[in-house]
């Protein structure tokens, strides 16, 4: 056959006899080995050969013939290295599970020493050329090469602890100071499971790229860009090493903590109710029901709002919230706030539950009817309502239609009956057979007038609220990361008019009597008022 008919041939059918070799599973560098016996031995042989029928057959069984003579020669190496391959079983797989093990610590070091390690040990190139082709100084990238070394070093010499945060997830993620004009809240920015874990390794001590990788159990590559989106929207603070640290305050809900919170709140609520409640009850009586409306006149359902409310208004002993704002941070969507969430974790306690209880939220909803009335909506979230939070546009149309309800602007009849229907489903109006009425308080008067009304608090309740903050301090504290800490400590201030006390109290009285449990359509709108001046 011509020679150049030959060379066209081999060309052609290069890649398949290359396939072949890989086929047979040989490794790289024998199929290697194989294939070019192969062709080899086909190029020889079409020189050789007039005429041939069938290309692919030829050449296929040139091919199985080399792959036999390479088989045998394999099997008497192979016998007579047998005593030398076994002696160096153990450290041949010992090599092999080194070199997997380098590889996967690779994945955990940061872009930069990935890439750096990758161009020195694979491409062999100089410090010099590096920097030249990465645009840093020499001293750069020998840093670079030092940290990467090391972390390898140490990490295959002894295999970090993977911590187990496959569980951890945030809830009850929220803010305190202003969203932006989009009004994006942390649901957004905390949508996946790996921004959450992020945050979560990072909240206590500062770490690298490369430790944040490790610490979650991801390659760095997927972690690089979640953590510059976190940085640049104000959620890890960047510090020196290129070290970051989580500015979002995370509190664990374990069963020890809460069984000793509860513990120390029922001691507090007692005192409390005892010392201040009774003179809630008898202002109560004196107040004139021109002024203050409640359905069926039903005290007990009055009482749970009353409670509520005058403690959180009147209880506020300490300065809070101008520090509180010292703290919030500029977001890039224009909002200012501190971000807070909740996590539950299965990592050294029995964690309790994600529940409403823990969840104690007040809520005042500001508008101006058309008819200039200012009106006020204040609620108490807790486990005695049975609604649920949510503060948005919908709220004041709703809130605008039941005070039409108020003065007699709609009703339950047909024309009405989209928006009676709408103030029933959500309990504010309970429909009978013969009558409707409003099923929350209303207090025709200002929040400032209506507080006056009620006593001043005694002295001995203000030095005791101190100690309630302290004790909360004393118990908390060391779960605290140091950078958390003096926000920590002037959020508990008041902690006399936080949620769990309020509800600690209403306990209280339930189970001495003071105060009795709620009608299903009551718990719809408790610890709920409504102002109109």
């Amino acid at each position: 056959m011509n020679k150049d008919i030959a060379d066209k041939i081999i060309t052609k059918y290069m890649k398949k006899i290359y396939g072949f070799a890989l086929s047979k599973n040989l490794g790289i560098d024998n199929a290697e080995e194989l294939a070019s016996r192969i062709i080899f031995e086909v190029y020889k042989s079409l020189l050789t050969s007039s005429t041939i029928h069938s290309l692919d057959k030829y050449i296929y069984r040139c091919a199985c013939n080399v792959y036999s003579k390479f088989l045998k020669e394999e099997m008497q190496e192979n016998q007579v290295k047998k005593s030398t391959v076994e002696s160096n079983y153990d450290q041949m797989l010992l090599e092999d599970k080194t070199y997997a093990r380098l590889r996967e610590e690779i994945a955990y070091l940061s872009k930069n020493e990935r890439e750096i390690v990758y161009l020195y040990y694979y491409e062999k190139l100089s410090v010099s050329d590096i920097a030249n082709k990465l645009n840093f100084s020499k001293s750069k990238v020998k840093w670079y090469l030092f940290e990467a070394r090391n972390q390898l070093k140490n990490n295959l010499i002894q295999k970090p602890i993977m911590k187990n945060l496959q569980n951890v997830i945030f809830y009850n993620m929220r803010h305190f100071g202003t969203l932006g004009p989009q009004q994006i809240d942390l649901s957004f920015y905390f949508a996946n499971s790996i921004s959450q874990k992020i945050i979560y390794t990072t909240y206590h001590k500062a770490k690298t790229t490369a430790e944040i990788a490790r610490d979650i159990n991801v390659p760095a590559v997927f972690v690089e860009d979640e953590i510059t989106i976190l940085h640049n929207t104000g959620f890890l603070e960047k510090l020196h090493a290129n070290k970051y640290l989580s500015t979002v305050f995370i509190e664990t809900i374990t069963d020890v903590k809460k069984e000793q919170q509860d513990v120390l709140f029922n001691q507090f609520a007692k005192y409390v109710a005892d010392k201040y409640i009774n003179t809630l009850f008898k202002t109560v009586r004196t107040i004139s029901k021109d002024f203050l409306y409640y359905p069926a006149e039903d005290i007990n359902f009055l009482m749970y709002s009353i409670i509520s409310y005058i403690i959180f208004k009147k209880f506020n002993f300490k300065e809070k919230m101008a520090d509180l704002l010292t703290y919030c941070s500029e977001r890039l969507d224009g909002g200012n706030y501190i971000a807070l969430a909740n996590v539950n974790n299965y990592m050294s306690h029995k964690i309790s539950e994600p529940c409403f209880s823990y969840n104690y939220s007040d809520l005042s909803h500001n508008f101006d009817y058309t008819d200039g009335k200012h009106i006020t909506t204040w609620q108490l979230f807790s486990k005695f309502d049975s609604r649920y939070e949510k503060y948005s546009i919908w709220n004041t149309m709703l809130f605008e239609t039941l005070y039409e309800y108020i003065i007699g602007k709609i009703n339950n009849s047909p024309c009405h009956l989209d928006k009676f229907v709408r103030l029933v489903n959500n309990g504010y109006v309970v429909a009978r057979k013969n009558e409707d009425f409003l099923n929350l308080v209303l207090c025709r008067t200002t929040q400032e007038e209506f507080i006056k009304y009620f006593p001043t608090v005694p002295d001995d309740i203000i030095n005791y609220s101190s100690q309630l903050d302290d004790e909360i301090v004393n118990l908390n504290i060391k779960n605290i990361p140091a950078h958390m800490a003096d926000l920590y400590k002037i959020n508990v201030r008041n902690s006399f008019t936080s949620g769990k006390l309020r509800v600690a109290i209403l306990d209280y009285l339930l189970k001495i009597g003071k105060l009795h449990p709620l009608k299903k359509y009551q718990k719809q709108t408790v610890n709920m008022i409504m102002f109109v001046k």
